[in-house]
């Protein structure tokens, strides 16, 4: 089901922006964000719940050239069935430094293919970026990001941004944390500055 919103809003976008002069990005200052929402339901032994989360990504990117551009970024993950901000431990982080490669094309759309490692407080799975309980003792375990998607200029500022990613965290043997892999689609904004 995702991967066709993914292709339908893709070709939406490609269809939308022919024909636009291609920017020129060396040098300038991306800031972008944007989120993702999911309702995941747990089962167990005839239990079941469900929790809603919401992801909110920052990031600041530098154009090294036209196509090469290196990010930061930090992910907030919130959930609540109200989304609430009360308590500690219901929000968690994923930091990361990224490389992004952003193809060059002669439209005002711009497919980019996007690599990265980092850190989180994640404890247990984060589900689509979603972290479900953050770690108490306060350690931090590597992240690997993997990600494609498009941008879509709007002038020579801005673009709208959506972006299939896979995070992977590693099982801790010394510890009682399992590995996990989670996969998500973003939609977000971008401004580009200098």
């Amino acid at each position: 089901m995702q991967t066709r919103w993914m292709l339908t809003i893709c070709l939406v976008l490609l269809i939308a922006s022919p024909g636009l002069a291609q920017n020129h990005l060396k040098g300038k200052l991306e800031l972008s964000t944007g989120g993702s929402f999911q309702a995941i339901t747990f089962s167990e032994s005839g239990y079941s719940e469900t929790v809603d989360l919401i992801n909110i990504p920052i990031r600041a990117g530098y154009f090294l050239t036209d196509a090469l551009e290196l990010e930061l970024e930090g992910v907030l993950s919130v959930w609540d069935e109200d989304f609430s901000f009360d308590d500690e431990s219901e929000l968690a982080t994923v930091w990361s430094a990224n490389a992004a490669y952003n193809f060059p094309t002669r439209s005002n759309v711009r497919p980019f293919l996007l690599a990265g490692i980092g850190v989180t407080d994640a404890a247990m799975p984060p589900l689509g970026n979603a972290v479900i309980l953050t770690d108490a003792d306060e350690t931090t375990r590597p992240v690997l990001n993997l990600g494609a998607g498009f941008k879509t200029m709007v002038g020579d500022r801005a673009a709208l941004r959506v972006e299939y990613r896979l995070q992977s965290v590693p099982e801790d043997e010394d510890e009682w944390h399992s590995g996990w892999t989670s996969h998500t689609i973003q939609l977000g904004v971008s401004m580009f500055l200098l």
